[in-house]
């Protein structure tokens, strides 16, 4: 297999489709602020490494994030349509970031 062309193909797919996505973004907005984009990252970051405590401990894997970001995804509504303050949600974001990243390297060392 050429490992070399698969993984700057994916670069680039990748790429493409996060341009796509900003330009969505910036249409649904109206305009570009700069520091709009770290709202993003966060839970991004809590998606994938919750990610990789649930299937394949230590391992970034596309199943264990889409299982990662339904649980973000339904706490979160689970957090609003019990009226929790507006700052719930980073506080939650971040919560299960530090809690996936320890389980993920408890469970990692364990493996090995």
């Amino acid at each position: 297999m050429r490992v070399d062309r698969i993984r700057f193909g994916s670069f680039v797919f990748a790429g493409l489709i996060s341009g796509v996505g900003a330009i969505i973004t910036v249409a649904y907005v109206g305009s570009f602020n700069a520091s709009s984009a770290s709202q993003y990252l966060l839970p991004v970051f809590a998606a994938v490494f919750l990610g990789t405590a649930i299937f394949e401990p230590g391992r970034f894997n596309p199943l264990g994030t889409f299982v990662g970001i339904y649980f973000l995804e339904t706490g979160v509504l689970g957090l609003q349509l019990h009226s929790a303050a507006v700052w719930i949600e980073p506080v939650f974001y971040g919560a299960v970031l530090v809690v996936a990243v320890t389980i993920s390297t408890v469970l990692h060392r364990r493996a090995i």
